[in-house]
């Protein structure tokens, strides 16, 4: 038995029939009752550690019961810069530098398909969910012209490979929505989420049902080159010695698109000098193909 503060525990429902002395011959009655943790907000996990209710009738309780209340804090850097457009031709899809975000999860809320609970305990008692980011390039536009013009790019948003239905289907951690999935394969009873901007959910989890188009429209100015990118995240899920549970999770997010520009102009030629037009009133940056839009532009 232990005493565990207030602030550590969260109220809880009880759940199913353990065990009862019906036919037992003795005078008092006693039933015992499971403990169901309440559904967890983001960035917490609610446990029942074997806990559960004793009764003196063999009806349900209507008595108060508690779980553990844990939190799930992530480890978060600043996102990586967008890569800056120094000249006007097109840049590399390597040149962009990463960051790592990191949150640590018990044991308990991992599934190790490799590994008994009683194993996962002695040897891996924490595990180490990371994702690392860094800007994809998009689309690329140089415009050799006098006169702004515009260019339109397609790129793809959302999860990739179907990595992150096999992550959740063999350890637990699902990466758009609540755990566990399958509660009936876990040796303790529990409830946990993830923060929504650890796993870009913050804004719309539509993202990661599935890959989707996404196009990209802007004027690029005359002489001038113009790079799009889109934030790019790989999630891993790695055991204490390192060694990596299930596949890498690929996710591109959608819902921001960062624009670099060349920093210097092309000098025109003495022909086009002399045909110039008048600069057109130049419109704003659309984004179209996923359900938020957000104009956000970065030099």
């Amino acid at each position: 038995m232990r005493c565990v503060r207030e602030d550590l525990v969260v109220t809880a429902q009880v759940g199913e029939l353990i065990w009862n002395d019906k036919g037992s011959g003795c005078t008092n009655d006693l039933s015992i009752w499971s403990v169901t943790p309440p559904d967890a907000p983001a960035g917490e996990a609610y446990l029942a550690p074997g806990s559960f209710l004793g009764h003196d009738s063999y009806a349900k309780p209507g008595i108060e019961t508690y779980s553990l209340r844990m939190a799930l804090t992530a480890q978060l850097s600043d996102l990586p810069p967008p890569p800056a457009l120094s000249g006007h031709e097109s840049p590399s899809s390597d040149e962009s530098t990463t960051t790592l975000q990191v949150c640590e999860l018990p044991w308990f809320c991992v599934k190790d398909p490799d590994l008994s609970a009683a194993e996962q305990l002695q040897s891996s008692p924490t595990y180490r969910l990371e994702r690392t980011d860094r800007h994809r390039l998009g689309g690329f536009g140089h415009n050799t012209g006098a006169t702004s013009q515009p260019f339109m790019w397609t790129a793809a948003k959302g999860e990739l490979d179907g990595n992150a239905r096999a992550l959740a289907f063999n350890t637990s951690v699902d990466l758009s929505k609540e755990w566990p999935a399958h509660p009936q394969l876990f040796e303790l009873n529990f409830s946990a989420q993830l923060e929504r901007e650890f796993t870009h959910t913050q804004r719309s989890a539509k993202g990661w049902s599935h890959s989707s188009p996404l196009e990209i429209i802007t004027y690029v100015p005359p002489r001038k080159a113009v790079a799009a990118y889109l934030l790019h995240s790989e999630y891993r899920l790695l055991r204490e010695d390192g060694s990596q549970v299930s596949a890498t999770v690929s996710y591109t997010n959608g819902d921001h698109v960062y624009m670099s520009e060349s920093s210097d102009t092309e000098p025109l030629p003495d022909e086009a000098i002399a045909k110039q037009e008048a600069p057109q009133t130049e419109p704003d940056l659309q984004v179209t193909g996923h359900d938020l839009i957000d104009d956000t532009l970065t030099p």
